[in-house]
């Protein structure tokens, strides 16, 4: 095991935190503009999304009784406050769709854009799609942008590691499970947390990988690999007939 889990380590501790920030900002914008459009449909959406310059979330500040984490701040920031006054309004509903895509608010704020902070545009690309009548982009980069982020051997590490997981979750069934998988990808979350997207031909894999997901988080976090979430979605049409781990030896169920 350490001839996977330590050389893996050395990388995850070297991983650059603005290129971490960065890929956590693009995920949190892609699963902000879906649960927009989850609340509001296609068309209001658009307006919406036209009016907010900005969306964080972050740790709430204060003092907070024992040991207790404190609560998850969800920071929006409008230009119209009719924009803002309705967001307000559907904050539960926004909420709940964000932590369906793995980002948990405990709390949303919504703030005035001043200043400079009025001419971005963080959500142009997603104004574009939805004027194409098309949805946001997922939350989950495709593998392909993965390779291009990371480069291909500290990403075959982190995929040997993830099929070790999945072995030692489904035991005799792995062999079946892995050659299934069309796509696979491990991004960093945080600055110490990880997430796992997978991408299935068949809805009762998908489900039965989603029934394992906390299963398989925990294995990966033995192995080295401090996952927290585990993303399981149907293969998108040019990922069918293809196989996450066709280079990748054996892996071994221990």
């Amino acid at each position: 095991m350490q001839d996977i889990a330590l050389p893996l380590q050395d990388f995850l501790n070297s991983m650059d935190e603005d290129t971490a920030k960065a890929h956590f900002v693009r995920r949190l914008h892609a699963a902000f503009a879906q649960a927009i459009v989850d609340v509001y449909g296609l068309k209001a959406a658009a307006l919406v999304l036209r009016h907010v310059q900005g969306v964080y979330v972050m740790d709430e500040e204060g003092q907070f009784p024992g040991n207790a984490k404190p609560p998850k701040l969800l920071r929006i920031y409008t230009d119209d406050p009719t924009i803002r006054a309705d967001l307000d309004a559907r904050q539960e509903f926004i909420k709940m769709n964000l932590a369906k895509q793995g980002f948990r608010a405990d709390k949303v704020k919504l703030y005035a854009s001043t200043f400079g902070m009025k001419e971005r545009q963080p959500f142009a690309d997603v104004l574009q799609r939805l004027a194409s009548g098309e949805t946001p982009a997922p939350a989950a980069p495709d593998t392909e942008d993965a390779y291009a982020e990371a480069d291909e051997e500290n990403m075959r590490k982190l995929l040997q590691v993830l099929k070790v997981g999945l072995c030692q979750v489904y035991g005799e069934q792995a062999d079946d499970v892995v050659k299934s998988i069309n796509a696979a990808y491990v991004r960093k979350q945080g600055k110490h947390t990880y997430g796992v997207w997978i991408y299935v031909p068949t809805e009762t894999l998908r489900a039965s990988l989603e029934n394992h997901a906390e299963a398989l988080c925990a294995h990966l976090r033995d192995l080295g690999v401090p996952a927290t979430t585990v993303t399981v979605a149907l293969a998108k049409p040019r990922m069918q007939g293809k196989q996450a781990f066709p280079a990748l030896a054996a892996a071994q169920v221990i």
